[in-house]
């Protein structure tokens, strides 16, 4: 993986530099190439290393010296290349590769700096060599997802005011969720009106000028929807769910909702006090509102409440349906007088508009924790490779709490992502148990996948079972040793290298089990443990080289060799 770029070198400096620094060092031209020293059967990685020498740097390069200090602690000191040295803009840096293959990327660390010779002590600033900076396997594929998973934050649940919901739901409408107070239980409710754009999105023959004689210019799409009988609002609001499809059934608001909504809690007529007259955020007629002509505000052009509502007073009035089915316009329209009573008028049939056109709609919905955790069922079943899918909401918080098994980790971040389109979901603790490698782990293995190929090397019967694997990026050093360890029911244990070119390319490894190394054979079927090891093969399961998961598996075939009944 080629490693190229100011960000990148200049991401790899140490902070500290000596004080005497007679050449700053700038970091890595290009990943480091391997070098094979037939004469001495060793190999090394080559970095060149840029620097900058200062004018006041002795020659030759013989009077410096490279540090070379590892993640361990020990350090080693090389004579600098003499034709490397003062007024050089490279440094040839070579570094054993026994000292940082077999290792956890994490500490493959080499702290690079130049000495004086004659002092030992540091003349330039400090670099660091990390995995990324040396030769080494990229996963085919998706690599390991290690999460986090879930995501999001909750809503407060004690929150004194209501909280907005950061996802717009249908129709691209955005709710805030209000807490139950009193006789009123939690519900959502739109920050805005309902707009002419969106009515039309959902009900064909809505006309917002039919049967109206004035010429107020109030047919923009994105002002208020209006002259809408209730008959014709609930025909929206049923419009909406179904559209959406995921179940839910949105409504006209009770006053009481209303009321607590628009006053944003507060014990006062208005949620901005006691006068009835508010320039800045209603609509009204009289001493308002701050529009230039006598119209309805489009989107929001007047103060939003404490609670995130828009227009609540003034603008259109807005349809309420009660409890006992009785229907209610409430909140004054921009024909409306300032008083001191809110107006509140009953109309006595859904297909009425009562006094004047001037009346809408502002979504409101009921969603308790059952009806949410269903919803959120249903889309888990839609993942791939999730096994038993459960759920549960928290309207309060937005919360989505989600369970399930899987094979493959992937399946949680597709979990994470169908739960996330919920608009109602403000968070997700995504409990879903899938398999992650131990802490340090590079690796997971999974099962016996494909068919088991069988061979005869030198007359011996080994059979070649195929197991998954799913690899973390990144990892060790390329030339690193890996080795594939399998522990027996009885104690019996034997391992051997992984097959060239699996580590990390391979979504498979093989293990070849070789049946003269399983004798006695068992008459039923063979369970048995398989782990990972780098660097040395593992001789019990709890060995500190395993870098995998145990995966247990059964071998079938050992009943059926020949001769066996």
């Amino acid at each position: 993986m080629l490693q190229v770029g100011l960000p990148i070198l200049i991401a790899s400096l140490l902070a500290q530099s000596p004080s005497s620094e007679l050449v700053h060092l700038w970091g890595f031209e290009s990943e480091a190439s391997t070098l094979n020293n037939r004469a001495t059967g060793r190999t090394s990685f080559r970095l060149m290393l840029g620097a900058r020498w200062a004018k006041e740097a002795r020659r030759p390069g013989a009077d410096y010296a490279i540090r070379l200090t590892f993640a361990d602690g020990q350090s080693g000191t090389t004579p600098l290349n003499t034709v490397e040295g003062p007024g050089s803009s490279r440094l040839t840096i070579d570094i054993p590769a026994d000292r940082i293959r077999n290792r956890p990327p994490k500490d493959v660390q080499v702290r690079i700096e130049i000495l004086n010779r004659v002092s030992s002590q540091p003349v330039s600033n400090a670099v660091v060599a990390r995995i990324n900076d040396f030769p080494h396997p990229v996963t085919n594929g998706l690599p390991l997802d290690l999460g986090p998973f879930g995501g999001g934050k909750p809503l407060d649940p004690l929150a004194k005011e209501a909280q907005t919901l950061l996802h717009p739901g249908p129709d691209g409408m955005i709710f805030v969720r209000i807490r139950a107070r009193g006789d009123v239980t939690g519900f959502y409710i739109a920050t805005r009106e309902t707009t002419n754009r969106q009515l039309l999105m959902r009900v064909k023959d809505y006309d917002p000028r039919a049967g109206r004689s004035d010429e107020f210019a109030l047919e923009g799409p994105d002002q208020p929807a209006l002259n809408l009988t209730p008959e014709q609002a609930e025909a929206y609001l049923s419009a909406l769910g179904t559209g959406e499809g995921l179940g839910l059934t949105y409504r006209l608001p009770t006053v009481a909702e209303w009321t607590l909504a628009a006053n944003a809690g507060r014990a006062t007529p208005f949620w901005w006090g006691d006068a009835p007259s508010y320039s800045q955020g209603a609509n009204l007629i009289g001493p308002e509102p701050g529009l230039v002509n006598d119209t309805t505000a489009a989107l929001s052009e007047f103060d939003v409440n404490p609670w995130g509502l828009f227009h609540t007073y003034g603008n259109v009035e807005e349809w309420t349906r009660q409890a006992d089915g009785s229907l209610y316009r409430i909140g004054g329209h921009f024909r409306t007088e300032p008083t001191e009573k809110r107006p509140a008028v009953k109309v006595a049939d859904s297909k009425s508009l009562g006094p004047d056109p001037y009346v809408g709609v502002r979504v409101a919905l009921d969603l308790s924790a059952e009806t949410g955790a269903a919803i959120v069922r249903a889309q888990l079943v839609k993942v791939p490779g999730l096994s038993d899918p459960d759920a549960s909401f928290k309207p309060d918080q937005g919360l989505a709490i989600v369970r399930g098994t899987t094979t493959d980790a992937a399946s949680r971040r597709l979990a994470d992502k169908a739960i996330g389109k919920l608009w109602f979901v403000a968070a997700i603790d995504n409990q879903i148990d899938s398999p992650s490698p131990p802490p340090g782990g590079l690796a997971v293995l999974g099962k016996v996948v494909g068919p088991v190929r069988k061979t005869r090397p030198l007359g011996r019967q080994v059979d070649l079972l195929p197991i998954e694997v799913r690899w973390v990026d990144p990892l060790p050093v390329s030339g690193s040793d890996w080795f594939l360890n399998v522990f027996l029911e009885g104690g019996q244990q034997f391992s051997h290298r992984l097959f060239d070119g699996e580590p990390g390319h391979s979504q498979r490894v093989t293990l070849a089990l070789d049946l003269a190394k399983l004798l006695p054979l068992p008459h039923a079927d063979t369970s048995m443990e398989v782990a990972l090891s780098l660097g040395k093969p593992a001789t019990r399961v709890d060995d500190p080289n395993i870098v995998s998961n145990l995966t247990r598996i059964s071998w079938p075939p050992l009943n059926k060799i020949p001769g066996r009944q």
